[in-house]
């Protein structure tokens, strides 16, 4: 009984966000994207998204109105990582500059004296693998999770058949109702981070593949 108020309590706290740190490595932005500092719960159901609907529906939206990308979705990033990956793999001559607390990869392009070196096949979807791996992971994660969750209601939509036909105490047949809407709603959420999470990495993908094709010409 003791526990039980400051398990509530933690809850409540976790539901608000923590201030913005005062020292950080991250560039500053001019438009902060509020996803950035947005709590759990927030992440959660989209609700640092809510800001810009509201300003939809009172007006027009256009560019200046859009935030800035986070840090770890900008290309100058991505593009860091990307480099140091295909090094790993291929060996290219990268050169590491400290610069403001980053590294930055300068990449030569290609290897040196490469005409009497035999030539070892070059595919771009291990380097690549190598960047994104833990978000794919974590996006494949969530939508086993989700699919788990959606085999829950059928069930539970059983039960409440059964309920109908029985003599069963009233509260079940309310718990079967609240058991629904909550795993519905589970799997709505599940479902939806699993789509922003893949479509991020597709984006991510995407700037990856665009910095190799420019790098090679």
């Amino acid at each position: 009984m003791f526990r039980y108020p400051f398990v509530v309590l933690m809850f409540l706290l976790n539901i608000f966000a923590d201030p913005p740190p005062k020292v950080t490595n991250y560039l500053k932005s001019q438009k902060l994207c509020p996803e950035v500092q947005a709590s759990f719960a927030s992440r959660v159901i989209f609700g640092w998204f809510d800001q810009l609907i509201w300003k939809g529906y009172k007006k027009s939206l256009n560019v200046a109105d859009l935030w800035d990308l986070r840090h770890q979705d900008t290309s100058a990033q991505i593009v860091r990582r990307f480099e140091r990956i295909w090094a790993k793999y291929y060996g290219e001559d990268t050169e590491a500059v400290s610069s403001g607390g980053y590294k930055k990869f300068k990449s030569y392009g290609t290897l040196k004296n490469t005409s009497n070196v035999k030539k070892k096949r070059v595919t771009i979807l291990w380097p690549t693998w190598g960047t994104f791996w833990g978000s794919i992971i974590s996006a494949a994660a969530i939508k086993v999770i989700g699919d788990i969750v959606s085999f829950v209601n059928p069930h539970i939509l059983n039960l409440m058949i059964q309920f109908v036909d029985s003599k069963e105490y009233m509260w079940r047949g309310l718990a079967y109702a609240i058991g629904l809407f909550i795993f519905a709603e589970l799997q709505s959420i599940f479902y939806h981070q699993h789509l922003i999470a893949m479509y991020r990495v597709g984006l991510n993908w995407r700037i990856a593949i665009t910095f190799a094709v420019y790098k090679k010409v």
